[in-house]
């Protein structure tokens, strides 16, 4: 082979090489001007009746939403008068959305409720990045 082919086949090459690493240079989209974040999870309750109730009577409406997932896991709701923590986790099950109806006629007979006038409820839950949530209700109970 010639000292002119030579060089012709790596002026080439060089030439190709150039070219690709343009191309791939210039096809790349541009970044995202602000990151995705994952926001914590959003923990909404809500009761009926309105005003003082009677346990025996009284609905909660509980929602948890996120946007990516919650974790199951780390699902906790407490009862501030009477000092009871209930671990309603579930470990392994995740999802975007959760709502269920709570009853607490179970706890109509509560003394230490009834003394107390009121009941607080703590809703907490993480999500998978960890990001933890709670919220705190307070119902006015009848006399």
């Amino acid at each position: 082979m010639s000292r002119r082919r030579i060089l012709t086949l790596i002026i080439a090459v060089v030439v190709i090489l150039a070219a690709c690493l343009v191309h791939f240079m210039t096809r790349r989209t541009a970044a995202p001007t602000s990151a995705i974040t994952d926001q914590p999870p959003v923990i909404e309750f809500t009761w009926t009746p309105d005003g003082p109730a009677d346990l025996k009577t009284v609905t909660g409406h509980l929602k948890m939403t996120d946007d990516r997932a919650l974790d199951f896991s780390s699902y906790l709701m407490t009862i501030s008068e009477i000092s009871r923590k209930f671990d309603f986790g579930v470990t392994g099950v995740i999802g975007r959305e959760y709502e269920t109806d709570l009853h607490f006629s179970w706890l109509a007979n509560d003394q230490a409720l009834a003394e107390a006038g009121q009941m607080t409820l703590i809703f907490e839950i993480a999500d998978d990045a960890g990001h933890k949530a709670a919220i705190t209700k307070t119902i006015p109970l009848k006399q």
